[in-house]
């Protein structure tokens, strides 16, 4: 580019032969950076005609931004520059000081793009805001000061390995917050109120926004896009944007939900869920319910008896629900299995299941299924290696029969499946006596299955699973197991986590660890080699580790004889494990898995509930950040806001044992919530300002998301 050029067929400007590196305009201003470092001030006057001014700097200027001109004034005051050697600098604008230095702030890397717009923060008052996105990936949020032009209370998001391109679009705005922000209500029939909002592009498309008077930095769930800017037309409003080659008009959808959801339908009730090779593995089953073999014979002997009592609903050509003349008689809909579920056997047949293995492609939505026997149902699976190859395979366990009070069951079993073109083929069953294998594992090439009290070893065989080595010393039911090294973590029904290990030349499961205390494992994880979580019936969160003291090489020494001899003189293994942390979340955990959401973030551990909440553990990096949150909670107990179902605070979280090594981030989020006056008190005692104290409840915060 060379020039300005006017499409309102007024005269333009041409740079003389000077390429132009980058520009920056609002309504009634433009500016241009020209190469080596020459600047030019543009601004319209009341003719319409361009009024020039022109500057020089040291340096070539990378990126620029100027802010929208505010109500009720002639011009934007100030414009921000970024040059190559990291710097941003804030230049005033005024004709009496034009492009004077304001001031400066260093950038941990060069600027891709800058955006300076007029946003909501937190508490719904109106912020100017200055967004820089970095060559690294990296995006720099700061407050201006409108007045003066100084830059305060700096906030950073890592968003991807790509540089980050911003630009200011508008998105919803909710009426409670317009009413905080001092936005006014829109008209019958008008359009919606908005609120400028930033996109920001890197690996991911990223939106930061304003809902419930906080600020939000979150992923859209949509393609890589290129470069993105608003839309505003009489057709339709949204975003325009360029992925690859092609040109995208997409609308924002509800600001208020932090995860994206893609539903799809499943027959019975999911059991197991695996997640391989961008695949996922459901493991599904209905007790009560017919055999698919059985299921359209009893499903034409319901649909006759339905269609019999409610005959215009059998004449009728659609499965949806028809109105009749009169507006308030509605016909009864077409009998279909998404209303009324699958046919049932009756109260009489208590040990009928229906269950099969699902493979489902998300992106493309491909499945396939593979149904089990009559009577026959799933209750674990795991990815396995096995054989001389370490070939993968998908290995299930399985009960026939099952009774739920009392429990009993016919037989069960372990099936092995090879995973071929996203279909399941039977390689070899195992058949198990010891009990109902509800957890599966995979450990130095064997498979390890709990059923009832028993931990087995299995390895491949020519026609059969053979048995390598077996434990029968735990106390009521294995409900999950999980290998690290030579080390196997099984949690019991009843008596907590046991640490086994697992001698391969010799065959040999031995338990060298347990807890001194009973729990009812519901699920646990893995956090490290002396570390688990675990969850129990009663909704409590724990985690156990073995003391520092106890290594490999003392459990290699102890021989199974000695093994044998310190758990009758400890009354249990010889080595207990230690409680770290235990945490009381109000319903029972279902679920535990550790994992990244965030690249360059520490790993956090996710928790799903029984009423289907999502909670996350981050840990803590430093023993600052650990006192600066333990006394912000002890401060915020002591709100009245704070107290949960009319109890204090750490009672409820102490309910069944005192909560230890925990600080609740629920509590903590709070402080955002709470009257001006008191957020001062509390920053206070903290030695903080009330922004401070936000900022850092936003930098645990964007480790999730």
């Amino acid at each position: 580019p060379t020039g300005i050029h006017r499409t309102d067929g007024k005269p333009g400007w041409a740079s003389q032969g000077k390429r132009v590196d980058c520009a920056a305009m609002n309504d009634k201003q433009i500016i241009l950076a020209l190469e080596g470092g020459q600047l030019v001030y543009f601004e319209l006057d009341e003719s319409g005609a361009l009024r020039e001014r022109t500057h020089s700097l040291v340096e070539d200027v990378r990126c620029m931004c100027v802010g929208a001109v505010p109500s009720g004034r002639q011009r934007a005051s100030f414009c921000v520059l970024a040059t190559f050697t990291n710097a941003l600098q804030v230049v005033s604008l005024d004709p009496d000081s034009l492009f004077n230095q304001v001031t400066m702030q260093a950038l941990p890397a060069q600027a891709a793009s800058l955006a300076l717009a007029e946003m909501i923060g937190d508490g719904g008052r109106p912020v100017l805001t200055l967004c820089a996105g970095l060559q690294n990936g990296v995006l720099v949020r700061s407050q201006m000061d409108p007045g003066s032009g100084t830059i305060t209370d700096t906030r950073s998001n890592f968003l991807g390995t790509a540089p980050v391109k911003c630009s200011i679009i508008q998105a919803p705005l909710r009426a409670q917050d317009a009413a905080l922000a001092g936005v006014p209500q829109p008209e019958a029939g008008a359009a919606a109120a908005t609120q400028n909002a930033l996109l920001a592009l890197s690996g991911r498309p990223w939106l930061a926004y304003a809902v419930q008077a906080r600020q939000h930095m979150t992923p859209l769930s949509y393609d890589s896009l290129g470069s993105g800017a608003n839309l505003n037309s009489d057709v339709c409003e949204g975003v325009v944007a360029v992925a690859g080659s092609s040109l995208r008009i997409f609308e924002l959808g509800d600001l208020g939900q932090s995860f994206n959801s893609k539903v799809f339908k499943l027959d019975y009730t999911p059991r197991r869920m695996l997640v391989h090779n961008k695949q996922v593995i459901i493991v599904e089953g209905d007790h009560n319910v017919s055999a698919p073999a059985r299921q359209a014979e009893q499903w034409a002997k319901l649909k006759e008896a339905h269609d019999s009592a409610y005959p215009e609903a059998a004449a009728a050509a659609s499965d949806e629900m028809e109105q009749s003349d009169d507006e308030d008689e509605i016909r009864q809909p077409k009998l279909c299995v998404e209303e009324v579920g699958r046919a049932k056997d009756g109260p009489g047949n208590q040990g009928a299941w229906a269950s099969l293995v699902r493979i489902l492609e998300p992106t493309s939505g491909r499945k396939s299924i593979t149904h089990f026997d009559e009577n026959e149902l799933g209750v674990s699976a795991c990815i396995v290696r096995l054989g001389p190859m370490e070939e993968e395979y998908l290995a299930v366990g399985t009960v026939t029969g099952l009774r739920l009070h009392p429990q009993s069951h016919t037989s069960a079993a372990v099936k092995l499946f090879r995973i071929a073109q996203g279909k399941l083929e039977l390689v070899q069953k195992h058949v198990v006596e010891s009990g109902i294998p509800r957890a599966l594992c995979g450990i130095q090439g064997f498979l390890a299955v709990g059923a009832g009290n028993c931990v087995r070893i299995l390895s491949l065989g020519k026609s059969n699973l053979l048995v390598k080595a077996e434990l029968r010393s735990l106390a009521t039911s294995v409900c999950f197991l999980y290998a690290n090294g030579n080390r196997l973590y099984a949690g019991d029904a009843q008596e907590s986590v046991h640490i086994i290990k697992f001698s391969a030349t010799e065959k040999t499961l031995t338990v060298f660890a347990d807890d001194t205390t009973p729990r009812l494992c519901v699920a646990g994880e893995v956090l490290d080699y002396d570390t688990i979580a675990g969850s129990d019936k009663f909704g409590n969160v724990f985690v156990l580790r073995l003391p520092s003291d106890v290594g490999d090489a003392d459990v290699d020494q102890v021989s199974g004889d000695r093994m044998l001899w310190d758990q009758a003189k400890n009354a249990g293994a010889p080595n207990k494990l230690e409680q770290l942390v235990h945490f009381y979340v109000g319903e029972m955990v279902t679920g535990l898995h550790k994992a990244n959401l965030v690249p360059g973030k520490a790993e956090a551990l996710l928790y799903a509930t029984v009423n289907g909440s999502v909670g996350a553990m981050i840990p803590f990096a430093s023993k600052s950040d650990v006192e600066f949150f333990s006394l912000l909670e002890m401060h915020l107990r002591g709100e009245q806001c704070t107290e949960l179902v009319g109890r204090q605070h750490l009672s409820y979280r102490s309910y069944f044992a005192p909560v230890k090594g925990v600080i609740d981030g629920d509590l903590c989020q709070l402080f955002d919530t709470l009257a001006p006056e008191r957020q001062v008190a509390i920053a206070k005692e903290l030695e903080r300002t009330p922004a401070e104290v936000s900022k850092k409840i936003q930098d645990f915060q964007s480790c999730l998301l």
